[in-house]
Parts: C-alpha cells; sequence; structure tokens
C-alpha cells in the first residue's frame, strides 16, 4: 500500500505528544497552488509558500483511553490488514527526472557491506525484531517496521503489531500486542458490531523534549456510514500520557470522507506536532482506490495544547505538487520551524519543505514552502526512476517481492541543522552481476538558505537487496541507518 520506513533505531530523541482533543478545524483562506519552479542554475528554485486551510472532510475524533499493560496479546486480534496490505499505492504515471546537473553527473559512492562485520566499539548485537513467525499480525510483506528509543524503553511496530521491552531486551510486563487494540479500532466481534476496518503503515516515535511516545498509522473501511460514498480513511494516533510506555495513552483519529490518508509521517518542532498523507479517492466499493493521489494533506497541531490535555485546534493543509511529504523528527527539539523532504509529484525531484507557523486562534497561521535541491552547484540527484527499481529478492516463496518498494522518501531526520533522509534507491554493487536494491541517505545543512548539500551515499550489500530505510541520531549526533 505505501511501503513504510525500515526502523529508524537509536533514535534516542524523537517524538510525540500528548493531548486532550475535542476541538474542530480552525477557519482558513483558500490555498493558492504553489508557483513555479526557479529556472536559476546558480541555486535551488523556490515555490510558492501556502496559507493554511482546512480540509472539509477531516474531522477530529477523540477515542478513549487504553492502559497498554492490559491490552490482549497479538494473537487475539480485532481488526487486519485489508485489501491495500500488500498492494502500493504509488503516484501513477510520471516522467523520468533527466534535469541536467549544474556540476556534471553525480556519482554515488557505494559502501558495500559484508554482514559479518564485528559489532563497533563492542556494541551487543541488536535487539531481536518483530519476526514474520511472530504472529499472524506480522505476517504481512512488506514488513513496514519501525523503531523507537526512549530513557529506558524500546518500541516496535511492525505491520499491525507492537511489542514494548526495555532498552536490554528485558520483558516490561506487556504482551506483544495487536494495533487494533491499541488504537481502539472498531471490530465486527463488538457488541454492538462495528464496521470492517482495516489497519496498516504504523509508526512509533519518541520526543525528549516533551518526555511522550506517539504511535501512528492508517485505518479505512468500505461502509457507507455518515453519508460516505465508498468508505472512509482515517490517520490515528495513540499519546502515552508519560514518558512510560507501559502505562496509559490517549487515543485520536482525524477521518477523511471517501479519501484514504496513505502512508503519514510525523515530524515536530519545540512548538507543532505535524502529520502528512498521501491522499487517495475512493472510487467504487470494496476498497477501490485512485490510481494517482491528490495533493497531500499536511496537519498541525499546537505542542501547547496537547501536552495541556485539554482541547485542541488543528490546521489541514493540501500540498499541491508534492508526493510522500515526511516531516522529520527533531532529536532533539530547538526549533520552531518542522523540516522535512518530499518528492515532486511530476519530476522526482528532491524538494526541501519547511513548516513554520502557530496554531492556535485567535491569529492561527500556516506556511509551507518547498525548495527544488536538484539544482544549483550542490544539487541532489532527483529520487529513482521508478522503472528502474529492482523488485527485491528474497528467500521464500514471494520472491521477487512485486510492487513493493519504490522511491519516495522513507523518513527523515533533523538536528543542529543537519536534515538528513533516506530512500530506496538502484545500484550496481561491486561485484555483484545485477542491479539491486540500495538504500539512499542524503544531508542537508539547513544553516544557509537555500539549504546546501552535506552528503548523499548509497548503502548496498553484495547479493543483498536494502530497501525501506531508516536513519536516527544519537544525542552526540552520530548517524544511524
Amino acid at each position: 500500500m505505501r511501503r513504510t520506513a525500515r526502523a529508524a533505531a537509536f533514535r534516542l530523541a524523537a517524538f510525540a505528544f500528548a493531548v486532550l482533543i475535542a476541538a474542530p478545524a480552525v477557519s482558513a483562506a483558500p490555498t493558492p497552488a504553489f508557483g513555479g519552479r526557479s529556472t536559476s542554475a546558480a541555486a535551488p528554485g523556490p515555490r510558492t509558500a501556502i496559507t493554511h486551510q482546512t480540509r472539509i472532510q477531516s474531522t477530529l475524533h477523540a477515542r478513549g483511553k487504553v492502559n497498554v499493560r492490559t491490552l490482549p496479546a497479538a494473537k487475539h486480534l480485532k481488526g487486519q490488514q485489508g485489501p491495500l496490505a500488500n498492494v502500493h499505492l504509488g503516484r501513477g504515471n510520471r516522467a523520468s527526472s533527466t534535469k541536467p546537473r549544474a556540476g556534471g553527473p553525480r556519482v554515488a559512492s557505494v559502501i558495500a557491506t559484508t554482514g559479518s562485520q564485528p559489532p563497533i566499539g563492542g556494541v551487543t548485537p541488536s535487539l531481536a525484531g518483530l519476526a514474520f513467525a511472530a504472529s499472524t499480525a506480522t505476517g504481512f510483506e512488506p514488513a513496514d517496521p519501525y523503531v523507537a528509543v526512549g530513557p529506558d524503553h524500546v518500541v516496535q511496530v511492525v505491520n499491525v503489531e507492537m511489542r514494548i521491552q526495555g532498552r536490554q531486551g528485558e520483558g516490561v510486563g506487556t504482551h506483544d500486542t495487536a494495533l487494533s487494540a491499541l488504537f481502539l479500532l472498531p471490530s465486527p466481534l463488538d457488541n454492538p458490531p462495528g464496521p470492517v476496518t482495516f489497519n496498516t503503515d504504523p509508526r512509533v516515535i519518541y520526543d525528549s523534549l516533551h518526555g511522550r511516545w506517539l504511535a501512528s498509522e492508517t485505518s479505512y473501511d468500505c461502509d457507507t456510514y455518515g453519508g460516505a460514498t465508498f468508505g472512509h480513511g482515517y490517520i490515528d494516533w495513540a499519546i502515552s500520557d508519560t514518558a512510560d510506555p507501559t502505562g496509559f495513552w490517549t487515543i485520536y483519529s482525524l477521518g477523511y470522507t471517501d479519501l484514504l490518508p496513505d502512508y503519514p509521517g510525523v515530524g515536530t518542532s519545540t512548538d507543532k506536532v505535524v502529520l502528512s498523507a498521501n491522499m487517495y479517492a475512493f472510487t467504487g466499493p470494496s476498497c477501490t482506490f485512485a490510481t494517482s493521489p491528490g495533493p497531500p494533506d499536511i496537519v498541525a497541531l499546537d505542542w501547547g495544547q496537547l501536552a495541556a490535555g485539554g482541547n485542541i485546534e488543528f490546521i489541514a493543509v493540501a500540498a499541491p505538487g508534492l508526493f510522500t511529504v515526511r516531516p522529520a523528527l527533531q532529536v532533539p527539539a530547538t526549533s520552531t520551524t518542522v523540516f522535512g523532504v518530499a518528492e515532486d509529484l511530476a519530476t522526482g525531484d528532491v524538494e526541501y519543505v519547511t513548516v513554520t507557523g502557530t496554531v492556535p486562534s485567535p491569529g492561527s497561521s500556516l506556511n509551507i514552502s518547498a525548495t527544488d535541491m536538484t539544482t544549483g552547484a550542490t544539487a541532489l540527484d532527483a529520487f529513482a526512476d521508478p522503472t528502474k527499481l529492482p523488485d527485491p529478492r528474497q528467500p521464500g516463496v514471494n520472491s521477487p517481492l512485486v510492487g513493493a518498494v519504490d522511491e519516495r522518501p522513507t523518513d527523515a531526520i533533523w538536528q543542529a541543522n543537519r536534515l538528513l533522509f533516506v530512500a530506496t534507491t538502484n545500484c550496481h554493487v561491486p561485484a555483484d552481476t545485477i542491479d539491486r536494491d540500495c538504500v539512499r541517505v542524503g544531508e542537508l545543512n539547513t544553516s544557509t538558505s537555500p539549504p546546501s548539500q552535506r552528503q548523499d551515499f548509497l548503502l548496498s550489500q553484495n547479493n543483498e537487496d536494502l530497501y525501506f530505510g531508516g536513519v536516527g541520531l544519537s544525542y552526540n549526533g552520530s548517524l544511524h541507518v
């Protein structure tokens, strides 16, 4: 359906928010279209900033509270991944980017790894991940994995299952539980029964500035209640009440009528939380969706309202011309700007995105700008041509894994003017006989306007496909991919 980011491990400060919610949308002015791309080769070209608006179809819901310690084990699933579990929703048809680079073609450096290198600095091996065989909740491909690390805990989400452990892998008194239970999704088993609801695309993050965890996902149904023609889509999120993820979480959702908010992302600053999603229209019964997306949604919430636990407001903004906006997590949060990257919907170019402004009314405003980073002296290559991406080859019956990956950015993180992002691309690995899927790591210096490239390289492995990269930064700035 979307191919989420591989675990952003070692994220010592990532994101969350604590919220009680009941307030609906902020009124807003119409959104002008993004402006034209700059034709100058001397610097990246800015897009026109857009003011905020509220998407009519979106409605904020407070679902309630859950105590993670009392959630059932994952084998007692209430929900499931539905028709989109193994289907990829892309950007539709677009031409490959053929824009010349100002400094000539850039040859990405390929770092070949063997998979048998000793641990760096004597560090013990990683914690075991949630495997395919862990339960039916993880038995989907691709795996859609994500990891967050807090002061005392590690939280993993894979497909529709969540695991909480201590930092040494020890148990903390909780079950591996189904995300449908965490997010209080309706179920046909409820009394009275609810609509059949499917969920996918999980993420989990920890924000050290506010000391909260946030888990998010997409859910959807194919039901016509409430005036829908074909169904409903939701961005769900769960916020821990404290820095302890084993206690109480508060559950919310942003609902859309006849729209699917696909592959949601989340970013943070000192004063804002930003959610993003590609928007696909329902086009028929039984969860049939458009093959090309409409403008993605960027949703902003105020940290002060969220942390206070009272009513909150939100601003939902359409961002024409972009695809898969990845707002970055600040680790730790030190700026009021939310930084991020996105793919140009038409060309595949790398877009540097900023979100500024305030959410609470009166006087709320939200400004989003995007800058083309594929021009200028330190230009980045566009995201990979999707027609050249090999289907990942893997053991088992589902090899190759057809339609599982694409070129879009999968994760982004920001610290001290370092904006890093990861994506999947194609590359030729030394000593290999065929092209492989490789993880691309790009870094921008955001201390200048426009920003400049710091590095852009690939991670590869002989005879292996690497995809769904994740990125993390420790407090001392050490990069983990």
